[in-house]
């Protein structure tokens, strides 16, 4: 059903839920488990891949720790790091990685705050025809 299934992480405190949700649906599934972490803000749009993040060491080795807990509980998983504005490097990551579903947390935001700030789930879940999963940090 789902070969493959995008993960979105912000690679902070609170993702175990997603990650633990998505372990189980993984099995279930047989699914290769692509962790994805894009660079937004200033990151995103001054260096873009083209030029060494300071942070991205860090943020590759953050990453590399949830791939690890994954593959530990015997998921196909494997890491990417984007860089970008989140919603974008989503959407274009599960384009040309051919994703089966895109499995995301949210800190539950709604109305006058997403409408003035955005959210990466909203722009996600109207640009993509795959199914989004959602589930609230």
């Amino acid at each position: 059903m789902y070969g493959t299934i995008l993960v979105p992480l912000e690679l902070e405190e609170g993702e175990e839920g997603i990650l633990r949700h998505v372990s189980e649906l993984a099995k279930l599934c047989g699914s290769e488990v692509i962790l994805l972490h894009v660079a937004g803000g200033w990151r995103g749009r001054y260096f873009q891949g083209r030029l060494q993040d300071p942070e991205e060491g860090e943020q590759r080795q953050r990453l590399q720790e949830r791939v690890d807990r994954l593959r530990d509980r015997g998921i196909d998983a494997r890491g990417e790091i984007r860089y970008g504005t989140p919603g974008e490097g989503i959407v274009a990551a599960a384009a040309e990685l051919e994703v089966d579903l895109i499995a995301m947390a949210t800190h539950g935001h709604r109305g006058v705050l997403d409408l003035l700030l955005g959210s990466a789930a909203s722009e996600v879940r109207h640009q993509v025809h795959i199914p989004v999963l959602l589930l609230r940090k």
